[in-house]
């Protein structure tokens, strides 16, 4: 029979040596999760809250063709290693660029660019997703809880180890400042949704003059190419999706006249009913499409860069369109500081059978805390493997660090704060 522990870490504020505590005020959020999905409109599955149609700059005229492949803040094509898709897709492509844009840095030194096996190997040796792939709904969560170290604390993107956890509380405090405040998704299955995804990836629906990228899951089959009468005349193109989302991809830009004749009629139409159901709408578009980065390398379409029609972001999924008709964008929190952080160093065989919890209480003779928070690292993952991710001797002992501040929402001038009414 197997044991499982769960490990409580308690900050006592009247002893420093627990906890690391910075002299800015404490972060106005609380413990809940900034990243909770739920039913939206439209949507078949829970997903993140929906940008709508309000926060678009009417004033604004969007260009027929955006192409950020080109700005600094897309790092270069890699091809990724394990069934690291979601994570490829949503931290080295998507969180690199959207936090880089903020920081005004370029995407391309070991110091800027940001490593998809950190949250990958967390959640990779965690049933029942054990080399099957992980959803980035869960990187969405560590990112926002945890952060991301870059590839110079963490290691190269290259990195074909899908057990290894990082060691060293300077490591994960570096993490604590790379983050997102939250995600959001855009239901781009009609021509509304699909013009908010556009004034995204043009201005980040905010005016700004670099606009943002965007993730989405599909199954992905052979593309095809675009006809010599088509602008981007010869570049791969997918027309429509497998039936089961299986992989991650990342949305760079768009283009309104790319074109591809689906029915064979020898006509490039967006007026027809070409599936033949009764209705006119975006699902029967031949004329436009979304350029998106792949993860494979550089053998992939393009130069690991591909087309897909919009038509394909509305077709139903599970019919050749894509997961939920839903694309998810990231907003990186650069501001952000931990204001209150736990050193710990743990020792154990089993990694997979722990849980690492953080509580706070201003009273020393106190056995439990007044109150605990959670992780989305450190909680029954990794398998049976030693902290470390390996099997060598010195692989049992693990020193990390973890953000304990939405814990100080708690505190009021150096006692625990009464929740009773």
């Amino acid at each position: 029979m197997f044991s499982y522990t769960s490990i409580l870490l308690t900050a006592l504020l009247v002893v420093g040596s627990f906890g690391q505590i910075s002299g800015q005020n404490p972060a106005k959020y609380s413990a809940t999760k900034g990243t909770s999905r739920t039913l939206q409109k439209g949507m078949d599955f829970p997903d993140f809250p929906q940008l709508g149609s309000s926060k678009i700059n009417r004033s604004i005229t969007l260009p027929s063709v955006i192409d950020n492949s080109t700005q600094p803040y897309l790092r270069p094509v890699f091809q990724q290693t394990g069934a690291s898709c979601g994570q490829s897709a949503s931290v080295a492509y998507n969180f690199c660029y959207e936090i880089n844009r903020l920081r005004q840095l370029p995407s391309d030194t070991i110091s800027n660019t940001y490593p998809d096996h950190f949250t990958w190997n967390f959640m990779n040796g965690t049933l029942p997703y054990y080399g099957e792939g992980v959803s980035y709904f869960h990187t969405f969560d560590i990112l926002y809880d945890a952060g991301n170290p870059t590839e110079e604390v963490y290691g190269p993107i290259t990195m074909d180890d899908s057990y290894y956890w990082m060691s060293g509380y300077e490591k994960y405090f570096s993490a604590m400042h790379n983050r997102i405040s939250g995600a959001n998704s855009i239901h781009a299955g009609t021509p509304e949704g699909l013009e908010i995804l556009k004034h995204w990836l043009h201005n980040h629906l905010e005016g700004s003059e670099v606009g943002g990228v965007a993730n989405f899951y599909a199954g992905v089959p052979d593309y095809a190419h675009l006809p010599p009468n088509s602008p981007e005349a010869g570049k791969a193109v997918i027309t429509t999706w497998m039936p089961n989302a299986s992989h991650a991809m990342t949305i760079v830009g768009y283009n309104d006249s790319i074109r591809f004749d689906r029915n064979g009629d020898g006509m490039f139409t967006n007026h027809l009913d070409i599936n033949n159901d009764g209705v006119v709408d975006m699902r029967d578009w031949e004329i436009g499409g979304l350029k998106f980065i792949n993860s494979y390398g550089n053998w992939f379409g393009d130069e690991g860069f591909c087309y897909m029609l919009y038509s394909s972001l509305a077709i139903k999924y599970g019919q050749g369109g894509i997961w939920n008709n839903s694309v998810h964008v990231l907003f990186p929190d650069t501001a952000y500081k931990p204001q209150l952080t736990i050193k710990a160093t743990v020792k154990h065989n089993k990694r997979g059978r722990l849980k690492i919890s953080a509580g706070i209480s201003t009273d020393t003779s106190r056995y439990v805390p007044d109150y605990t928070m959670d992780f989305s690292i450190f909680n029954y993952q990794g398998l049976d493997y030693y902290m470390a991710g390996n099997k060598n001797p010195d692989g049992k002992t693990l020193e990390f660090g973890l953000d304990i501040s939405p814990l100080l929402s708690y505190v009021q001038a150096g006692r625990v704060k009464n929740s009773e009414p």
